[in-house]
């Protein structure tokens, strides 16, 4: 229920938010986290409890939290992910109460997910996940290609196909042009997220050095922006020392190539956003990643793999397609550096357009409050559930 938990926490976050606004009693369980005490003030006007937790980061076994909320009135149980203590609870919660279920895997299904810690998911799996989807109502996939991830583990319930949301900015920033006609400033392409080895950033880090060897061009900076998840960065840190690049950890030393600017959070990310040129997802495995919807809320063109699904963002010309291996994203960023800017400027405009028609978060928590009212009440099953 931190910002510990990348893009799942804004989802939760804001989700909670916009359904009491519609009028719901939402309550938040939560093992804690380094980061709970610190973003309680983010859930604003809904209160989370959280509850001490044992064993290693991802399990996070909180008997506490179990006894809360299996004594709770609840509902509903609307669960985000899965491989942690919660899905037991709820599973449990589901056969005493005899109660609906909602279950949001947020990606945690696909298979490249699924390989990483393979046996470790395999045994969870087994003992739990399993067992607990068997006895969920209904499943929310943000995307097609999660449906289909979600009958191939062996979910053969409904399924509602609700999108991740985003908000627009709702201050003006500097105009693109603006500061793209700034040319004493580098054009930055951006990554912004976890620093995981499923979002392909070994693969970016790479492309950009060749291109560096090869070109030795200052009009681009690369900045990766967020934490480090599973001892990473040390490795891309010595894939630009192999390349020769030059680093910093600084948005202001502007002769650098790269830099590692760390967590990004708030007004500086935002900022971080609309200073963006061109932002990357290089990624081998995503659910609906919350930071594209955000870089296309802040008219940032935007170079990601078929593996984001978010497959409308090619189809409507808000981005570049890339597959995640080295040469297609060194061959991407080449065609994005061909463009002129009022052509990156028009695909961020597309992008800002496609959010505003499709993934703001009044329109998602519509849907999820219809499907919150069908699972409690019954009557007719909305059109966005598929069996």
């Amino acid at each position: 229920m931190s910002r510990d938990a990348g893009g799942i926490f804004e989802v939760e976050c804001a989700l909670a938010k916009e359904l009491t606004s519609r009028g719901c009693e939402i309550s938040v369980f939560s093992p804690s986290d380094a980061q709970s005490i610190c973003d309680l003030a983010c859930w604003a006007p809904v209160e989370p409890q959280i509850f001490p937790c044992f064993g290693n980061d991802s399990f996070r076994y909180s008997p506490g939290l179990r006894r809360a909320f299996i004594n709770g009135s609840q509902d509903l149980c609307h669960l985000h992910s899965l491989w942690s203590h919660t899905s037991l609870v709820a599973s449990h919660w589901s056969v005493i109460s005899k109660k609906p279920l909602l279950v949001s895997p947020n990606g945690m299904l696909d298979p490249w997910a699924l390989r990483n810690s393979k046996w470790k998911k395999m045994l969870i799996g087994w003992l739990i996940e399993k067992r607990m989807l068997s006895r969920s109502s209904c499943v929310q996939a943000n995307t097609t290609k999660d449906v289909e991830d979600y009958q191939r583990y062996g979910f053969r319930g409904p399924i509602a196909v609700i999108p991740n949301g985003v908000y627009l900015p709702n201050k003006v920033c500097v105009p693109r042009a603006t500061s793209r006609s700034m040319t004493s400033a580098p054009k930055r392409i951006v990554y912004l997220g976890r620093i995981h080895r499923k979002k392909g950033l070994a693969n970016l880090v790479h492309a950009w050095g060749q291109i560096q060897q090869e070109k030795s061009s200052r009009e681009w900076q690369l900045v990766i922006a967020g934490k480090d998840d599973g001892g990473h960065l040390p490795e891309l840190r010595q894939l630009c020392i192999d390349y020769g690049l030059r680093c910093a950890d600084s948005k202001d030393d502007k002769q650098s190539d790269v830099t590692f600017l760390g967590p990004t959070y708030a007004d500086e990310k935002y900022q971080l956003l609309t200073e963006a040129s061109l932002f990357v997802l290089p990624s081998f495995s995503e659910g609906l990643p919350m930071a594209v919807l955000e870089a296309w809320a802040h008219r940032a063109p935007v170079m990601m793999t078929a593996e984001c699904n978010l497959n409308i963002g090619f189809e409507m010309g808000a981005a570049i397609e890339v597959r995640p291996s080295i040469q297609s994203i060194r061959k991407g960023l080449l065609s994005a550096f061909d463009r002129s800017s009022d052509e990156l400027s028009d695909m961020g405009e597309c992008g800002y357009e496609l959010v505003k028609s499709n993934f703001v978060w009044s329109s998602v928590a519509r849907q999820m409050h219809e499907l919150y009212a069908w699972m409690i009440g019954g009557g007719n099953e909305p059109q966005f559930v598929t069996k």
